[in-house]
């Protein structure tokens, strides 16, 4: 094939790729407070016996620091708030590697979640709770998608209820069920040896926090994570890989020109 059909094609597939792609992972560049979040739809929704509403796959859209990032996936950990859609929110973007005694109030749950919670004999701190369920959401969406018991079982490491979580909002019927996938989670993020995951590949996205930086949620103002792309590393932005297709078809062009 010649070298100026080459270019051109190439050019027009990355023009395509630009133009379809969605649920991209956002860049670590965008994550920090006080960001505009837009919850627009709520195609995959996932509910658990003893919860009204539902949880599952959120769509929309995070503007940070003059861009937006579109097409973004918000997955659902949090039981006790709900929200609308649409709806357009100020919020906080935390990375779980960006996880400090500062970032960590803007995305604690009703004042709490970073005090310590015990089950089954474990302790886990706010982080670990998050990293918990950001390996249970991987872990789910590896094996085809997000289900009822992966979701219990998000929902009940998240839980506020107390220091101990919703036992309500666990079925113990099978070996597979919430139940036994959040003592496989909380196990997993307290056993050194399973340090390796790469939980930077996640953030929280929660409510604005006030002003003596606790977040004291908003009823209509629920916690999300969303992912991160390259474990928290950076990517080209869109309007980056639209600049390759045209210096391509500039190129193209070029060559053609000179051929003649």
């Amino acid at each position: 094939m010649p070298r100026i059909k080459i270019l051109v094609l190439a050019a027009i597939a990355i023009l395509t790729v630009v133009s379809v792609a969605t649920a991209a992972p956002i860049p670590l560049s965008a994550t920090g407070t006080a960001k505009t979040i837009t919850i627009s739809a709520h195609p995959d929704a996932v509910g658990y016996t003893g919860v009204s509403g539902t949880g599952g796959r959120f769509t929309g859209s995070i503007l940070s620091n003059g861009t937006t990032y579109l097409g973004v996936d918000f997955w659902c950990v949090d039981m006790e708030n709900s929200i609308s859609v649409p709806t357009t929110y100020t919020g906080n973007v935390i990375a779980l590697n960006n996880w400090s005694s500062t970032t960590k109030n803007y995305v604690e749950k009703a004042n709490v979640t970073g005090a310590g919670w015990t089950w089954g004999g474990l302790t886990l701190s706010g982080l670990q709770r998050y990293q918990a369920a950001a390996y249970l959401l991987d872990t789910a969406l590896a094996g085809g998608g997000l289900t009822t018991e992966y979701q219990g079982a998000i929902w009940s490491l998240l839980d506020i209820s107390g220091t101990n979580p919703n036992l309500n909002l666990i079925d113990t019927a099978s070996s597979t069920d919430a139940y036994s996938l959040r003592q496989l989670a909380a196990n997993f993020v307290t056993n050194a040896a399973n340090s390796t995951y790469d939980y930077n590949k996640w953030a929280v996205v929660s409510g604005i926090a006030s002003g003596s930086g606790s977040l004291y949620c908003d009823p209509n103002v629920q916690t999300f994570l969303v992912q991160i792309s390259n474990g928290g590393g950076q990517v080209p932005e869109p309007s980056t890989y639209a600049m390759m297709g045209a210096g391509l078809v500039g190129l193209a062009f070029l060559s053609r020109r000179k051929k003649a």
